[in-house]
Order: C-alpha cells, then structure tokens, then sequence
C-alpha cells in the first residue's frame, strides 16, 4: 500500500481522477498574519485569508509543515512518495527529510522518497498526478522514483503575477522588482528556475498580451500540446482565457484549471495565475 503525499503548496485535493484507490495526503503550510495563523488544509477560506493579509499593514509570512505532520502521514502505508515546494522557497523538504528519517528509524521495512520540486503549485500536481499512474500500475518503488524524477526535468512552471509584496517581504524577489512592479502597475511573468527560485522574464501590461508572452515562453520551453494545470489566485474568468488561447494553437492539450491553494495564493496575490506544464 502506498501514498502520495504533497506539501499545500500541491493545489490538488485528491488523486481520484487518476484512480479512486490512491490514497493522498497533504501536510498544510501555514499563513501568519498578526497573531493569525492560518492553516492551509482542504476547508481553509483562502478569500477570508487573503482579505485579512491586504487588511494587515505589518508584516506577514509563512512557514513550513512540522516533520510530526509529515511523519503521520507515512506510518500507515509500506511506502511513501514525498513532494514539496522548492527547497530554496522553504524549510518543507528538510522538514520531510526529518520525517522521512524518523519513521525509517522506527520502520526500518518502509520506503520513503523525498522530491524536492524545485516548484511550487502546478508543477507539483503534475508530477503527484505521474507517480500516481506509474505506482498504480504496479510498478517497483524503486522504478517509480527513477521515472518521476526523469519526468521532472521534462515539466516546468511560468507564472503571472499581478503584485509582487508578499514576494517582496518575504525574501523570494529582490525589493527592487517589488517596488517596480507597483509602481508601474505592471504584471511580472516568470519561470521557476532550475534551482527553484523565483526568475522574472518579463514584464507586461494588459492581460491578453501578457497570456500571449507566458503561451510564447511554453512554446519557447518545449511545449507540443501535452498536459497543463492552470492554477488561479480568484481569476477564474482568466485562467479560462488562458486556457482558450492554449487551445487556440495546441487543440490536444490536455488542460485542468483550479483554484490555487492558500500558500500559493498568498504568494501569486490577487489574480496570480500559475501554469504548471509538460515539456
């Protein structure tokens, strides 16, 4: 028996679309803001959130899962596929890794892998959704993470950004990419980088040429037409667009929009759209 396990910065809720049989969990990160901390489970009222983070004028932040909610999370299954958002964004993968060597340590017969996403939202539901066929199918522990980490260096992640200050306060981007962003009221497209940080490519104003520069950067990083998941910070109305125009030029792709999660929504901010896709 066996689990995929995501940190929140993974928007999906469930595997069920891939088997209803897979069992799936995640390790919340939380939310602080002012002596709030906010929980990023499944019922967590990001709009509540988010209202409470712009009506805040001090200083909010994050922090990682606990390796205890990690470490529950493994105990009941014979093996277990960990993955978290990029290690250079947040202290989740050490704290898996500490979970990961606790149970092994009181469990020496389970499996445990830890994958560092070197991402954070779409891109880790990609890769959930690729160890969940390959282990469903029966596959040896072993031979799943070999093939899961051979398909990470074939997913990517671009992002558009509408405000850049909970980025900016937070250490992920300089201070100078912030105050420009704001002040120009500029949109900021990005990649996550190969070693996970958070790497501006462009900047843009009004919303279709923006979609059109991230479709180009897709296109320009090996994107034919495979899967994508749009996840969206309350823009429903442009994740669809995005996901018109995907299909404007690559009419097989196969295309999933969800609401992001509540760790990534406070980092993307109101009308953030991230894209996680196959190269």
């Amino acid at each position: 028996m066996f689990r995929i396990i995501g940190d929140s910065s993974c928007d999906l809720t469930s595997l069920s679309h891939i088997s209803p049989d897979i069992l799936y969990g995640r390790a919340p990160l939380r939310v602080i803001v002012d002596d709030v901390e906010y929980v990023d489970t499944y019922d967590l009222d990001t709009r509540a959130m988010m209202d409470a983070v712009y009506g805040f004028k001090g200083k909010t932040g994050s922090a990682c899962p606990s390796p205890e909610e990690y470490a529950e999370l493994c105990r009941d299954v014979d093996e277990a596929y960990i993955i978290t958002i990029s290690s250079n964004l947040s202290g989740s993968y050490n704290s898996a890794i500490l979970a990961r060597d606790l149970v092994l340590a009181e469990f020496p017969e389970k499996k445990i892998h830890v994958f560092d996403s070197l991402s954070a939202g779409p891109e880790l539901s990609l890769i959930a959704e690729k160890i969940a066929r390959l282990a469903s199918s029966g596959m040896a522990f072993e031979d799943v993470v070999a093939q899961t980490q051979e398909y990470m260096t074939r997913t990517a992640l671009l992002f558009q950004l509408n405000s850049l200050e909970n980025l900016t306060k937070n250490g992920r981007v300089s201070k100078m990419a912030g105050m420009t962003a704001k002040l120009l009221g500029i949109r900021m497209i990005g990649i996550a980088s190969a070693v996970g940080t958070v790497e501006p490519l462009h900047k843009s104003r009004g919303t279709e040429k923006t979609y059109s520069l991230v479709l180009q950067e897709m296109r320009e990083r090996g994107f034919t037409g495979g899967r994508v998941i749009l996840g969206h910070a309350f823009q429903e109305a442009g994740a669809q667009m995005m996901r018109q125009m995907i299909l404007g030029e690559f009419p097989t792709a196969d295309i999933t929009v969800m609401p992001l999660s509540g760790l990534c929504c406070y980092y993307a901010e109101e009308g953030g759209l991230l894209v996680g896709f196959e190269k």
